[in-house]
């Protein structure tokens, strides 16, 4: 495997990347195991030294995973509709429970710690959770929510004291359930201040509100009904900024990427971007400044994740297609790396 452009020597690279576009990554709950998904239609752990723990497979392209409530268990989604549950420990081959199916892909799997349940979002427009002591069948199936539009992007945050889950939907809606009481949303398809098509949405770290990212290099922070008071004088917590565009030599045009993801530091609460143009940054959103940025890597980051300690970044390198079909050249091969965090990449500017 070709090195990338970004790899620094406190960054490690997988051994056994996926074949094709790595669509997801994540840390375990419990330890530095990461699991990514992809369009070869994998599934893949690794381990804290980078070396592959298993490989399961789906019929088609994987578009979601997520750990469970420990590195020995994995549920995933994508385009041939079911979710699965993996036994790790099992290991590679391994069939897997199907928990039950969507009308069309799904796009998003979420584990949910504190209710046990595992949130799938389709393309059908709808949010499901499924129990993962059942297998199969409308048993497995906790509750069906109707989305306001196809589902894009979610997160489940439950340190506010409210198992909250939020939803990017299509045309730029946002919606943020109470999982407890599922028909009765705290935020119900609400539009974003971003203009074009929605590509992830984080929780901040105390479950108050969400950033959300879009295709047109713009990241809003939105803040959820009965949070965005501030006092008099102060700045309003919602607003939104501009990233990872690049202007070419000679020119006075911006060249602007999708922000593929978002992940919140789950210590500092500063918010790490990445895109298409194949850096990644962390910002300050209480400051509004930018923190840090990372060498470029070779080519688009697709997907990125924060350990559960905040000390190591999961960055999945995959073309995006944002380009056109062949970019601008010769793709990179697909590649994951996992990095050491340093604190002045991450900290507030404040708190330095």
């Amino acid at each position: 495997m070709a090195a990338s452009a970004g790899i620094l020597k406190l960054e490690a690279q997988v051994k056994e990347p996926p074949k094709d576009g790595i669509s997801s990554v994540e840390f375990a709950p419990d330890c530095d195991h990461v699991v990514a998904s992809s369009w070869d239609s994998s599934v893949r752990v690794y381990d804290n030294n980078c070396d592959s723990v298993a490989t399961f497979f789906h019929n088609a392209a994987v578009l979601d995973a997520s750990f469970g409530p420990s590195h020995g268990q994995v549920f995933s989604g994508g385009l041939d509709r079911l979710v699965r549950a993996w036994d790790v420990t099992r290991g590679s081959g391994s069939k897997g429970d199907a928990l039950g199916e969507h009308a069309k892909p799904i796009k998003c799997i979420n584990y949910c710690n504190s209710l046990n349940v595992v949130a799938s979002g389709s393309w059908d427009s709808t949010i499901a959770t499924w129990d993962p002591r059942q297998s199969g069948g409308s048993g497995a199936r906790a509750a069906s929510i109707s989305a306001p539009e196809r589902i894009y992007s979610m997160d489940f945050n439950d340190n506010s004291g409210q198992p909250l889950l939020a939803a990017a939907c299509a045309g730029q809606h946002l919606a943020v359930y109470d999982l407890r009481k599922p028909d009765s949303a705290i935020m119900s398809s609400q539009l974003t201040s971003l203009k074009h098509m929605l590509r992830c949405v984080r929780f901040w770290k105390d479950g108050t509100g969400v950033a959300v990212s879009s295709i047109e290099g713009r990241v809003a922070l939105e803040p959820l009904p009965g949070h965005d008071t501030v006092e008099e004088g102060a700045r309003s917590l919602r607003f939104s900024f501009k990233c990872h565009r690049k202007r070419p030599a000679n020119t006075s045009v911006d060249v602007v990427y999708p922000v593929n993801c978002l992940a919140v530091h789950p210590l500092h609460d500063t918010v790490a971007t990445a895109g298409g143009d194949g850096s990644v940054v962390v910002w300050d959103r209480h400051a509004r400044k930018k923190v840090h940025s990372y060498a470029a890597y070779a080519t688009s980051v697709s997907a990125a994740a924060f350990s559960r300690t905040g000390a190591k970044l999961a960055v999945a390198v995959s073309y995006d297609h944002s380009m056109g079909a062949d970019g601008t050249g010769a793709v990179p091969p697909d590649a994951l790396f996992v990095r050491d965090v340093q604190p002045q990449e991450v900290q507030p500017k404040s708190k330095r």
